[in-house]
């Protein structure tokens, strides 16, 4: 079957922007962010809160946004099944051009059902270090979480990603025993394993694609029927940890990711 669109997932903060906007360079794809954010409505409305560079493409659709967008809310995350009102909401997108692509964010454990009900695109799982998807959106505060991670997120400068996190770990009934930091670590192995069992077509590892981008989108392409066009990529910076070696979590995140990509290289 011909294969002409993309859908990508992954957690926030692992590096499915980066490769979104990379494919967005793209002229032949029509790019949507996050089409199922819950506040998309408000921000397409507005204007606010939705970068200039995406203007283009949602107002494009803005009649199918405006009159079916179905948004995937927090709690929904853990559902495995798109509801009806989902599927026809990202079917009309998919109408708007012969190719698109979507950062599915808060889609990560609903692959498996995408891939029955929208055959026609290529399906691509973003993997991060969880050393550095910890910390990264925490910058210019990730020392402070570091360094005492319960009062960061008790602490006027928790961020909303943060909090998402630890209310999908409740949801996900993950012991909070060991901590926020532990808590988040569990998190990423358990919905990072669950997207590996839906078996998406290409494995995107985020510090693999910060070194040799185009190597990576090759991947991603040979997916479908077009050629990996020759254009200029937006610049990728190099892939961060946001732990040090002797942190006291170091090691238990080394463990889990070595376990993750040892995974991904066997059965992808």
């Amino acid at each position: 079957m011909t294969k002409t669109n993309i859908m990508i997932y992954g957690l926030a903060r692992t590096g499915t922007s980066i490769l979104w906007r990379s494919i967005r360079k793209d002229p032949r794809f029509l790019c949507f962010d996050e089409p199922m954010a819950p506040d998309l409505h408000m921000r397409v409305r507005s204007g606010k809160r939705l970068m200039e560079e995406f203007h283009a493409e949602y107002n494009t659709c803005v009649n199918v946004v405006l009159e079916k967008w179905a948004p995937v809310l927090l709690t929904e995350q853990v559902v495995t099944k798109f509801m009806r009102y989902h599927v026809e909401y990202l079917k009309a997108l998919q109408r708007c051009a012969a190719n698109v692509c979507m950062k599915m964010m808060g889609c990560h454990a609903k692959i498996a059902h995408a891939k029955a009900v929208f055959p026609k695109a290529v399906h691509v799982l973003v993997v991060r270090d969880p050393r550095g998807f910890i910390t990264s959106h925490a910058l210019p505060n990730g020392p402070i979480l570091i360094a005492s991670p319960d009062a960061f997120f008790e602490s006027h400068v928790m961020i909303e990603d943060m909090w998402e996190y630890l209310t999908l770990a409740r949801t996900y009934g993950i012991s909070e025993k060991t901590g926020h930091l532990g808590t988040l670590l569990e998190l990423w192995a358990m919905t990072m394993n669950k997207a590996l069992d839906a078996r998406p077509d290409v494995v995107v590892v985020h510090e693999e694609f910060c070194k040799d981008p185009r190597a990576v989108l090759r991947k991603v392409y040979a997916k479908t029927d077009l050629r990996l066009p020759d254009i200029e990529y937006p610049e990728v910076k190099e892939a961060r940890l946001g732990f040090e070696p002797d942190h006291p979590w170091w090691e238990s995140a080394r463990r889990i990711h070595t376990a993750v990509l040892s995974r991904i290289r066997t059965e992808f």
